[in-house]
């Protein structure tokens, strides 16, 4: 008999996949999550390793290559391969210094937004009554308020800057993680191992950040994903309009502003950031879409499997 089992266990653990393996399996199927994977992975880098990679200084002018056209070369014998701007600026050099503002300042509103709406939606679904109540209201308030229109109104207020435009992109937005919390925790608290973990005695502290938190997570990670896009955008909409990141720091935003009078005749001085932004988002949001195949217990299955049905026939 214990040979019987011993069998059986090993039979199950090799048939068993391990977490790596299925996440591969999950990336392969579908093309274009890997294809997200990819974006997002190379403008990392590239934010990284900006000094290493930009093959000129981003602030330097120079006057006499302004308003050169791709692949050219300055009198310097230096080769400009996306152009310079009007002020004699590599636009290549500027693009890859600008991720690094445009990454950073996303992936800090998220964090600061997903916290103040991770921390609201658990108080609002696990204490509900009065609590749920009065921040609930609180965010229907913030959501009467259309999001783009109160970013500029308190960007004006408080004024410009790097800090300044990741703490009004991260008090603005917590509404989304709030609500949503909220709505799986009023269903997670009903569950049995919260049940007694309360009999048990465990205080709320306990029960919300041991049990419940880590059964909505796979929601927040999806959430945070997909708000990274969204915040790239939104900063380069306010530095687009003034109220962001200010010159002479190279942001995405700023540049498309720069070459809007001069779109019909030098069109890369603003094209080529535009393009930037456009492809940042969608590695984004294709990625954000593979994690929620991914970690949705009621897709993620048969997602893959006619993913890999097709594949093989």
């Amino acid at each position: 008999m214990a040979i019987a089992a011993s069998s059986t266990d090993s039979t199950l653990a090799i048939q068993r996949p391990s977490a790596v393996h299925r996440w591969l399996q999950h990336l392969t199927a579908r093309p274009s999550g890997l294809l997200g994977l990819v974006i997002v992975v190379t403008f990392v880098l590239l934010a990284i390793l900006a000094p290493v990679v930009a093959p000129h200084d981003p602030l330097q002018q120079n006057w006499k290559v302004r308003l050169e056209p791709p692949l050219t070369s300055g009198d310097d014998g230096q080769l400009y391969i996306l152009g310079t701007d009007s002020l004699g600026r590599d636009i290549l050099s500027r693009l890859i210094f600008g991720a690094r503002i445009s990454i950073a300042v996303a992936v800090l509103a998220v964090a600061l937004r997903s916290s103040m709406g991770v921390l609201i939606g658990l108080a609002a679904g696990y204490y509900r009554g009065p609590t749920d109540a009065v921040l609930m209201r609180l965010a229907d308030i913030q959501l009467a308020i259309p999001f783009l229109v109160l970013a500029i109104a308190l960007m004006a207020i408080i004024g410009t800057g790097f800090s300044k435009i990741v703490l009004v992109l991260g008090v603005t937005g917590w509404v989304t993680y709030g609500r949503i919390v909220r709505s799986e925790v009023l269903s997670v608290r009903e569950r049995d191992y919260v049940e007694a973990a309360r009999a048990i005695g465990a205080p709320n502290r306990t029960i919300l950040f041991r049990h419940v938190l880590p059964n909505v997570s796979s929601s927040i990670i999806v959430i945070s994903t997909l708000e990274i896009a969204l915040m790239i955008t939104a900063e380069a909409t306010l530095s687009f309009l003034g109220l962001g990141v200010q010159p002479p720091t190279p942001s995405w935003g700023v540049m498309v502003a720069d070459g809007r009078d001069l779109i019909y005749g030098q069109w890369w001085v603003s094209a080529w950031p535009g393009l930037a932004i456009c492809l940042a988002v969608l590695g984004v949001n294709l990625l954000g879409d593979w994690l929620r195949d991914v970690l949705d217990p009621t897709t993620r299955g048969g997602a893959l499997q006619r993913r890999l049905s097709k594949r093989d026939a």
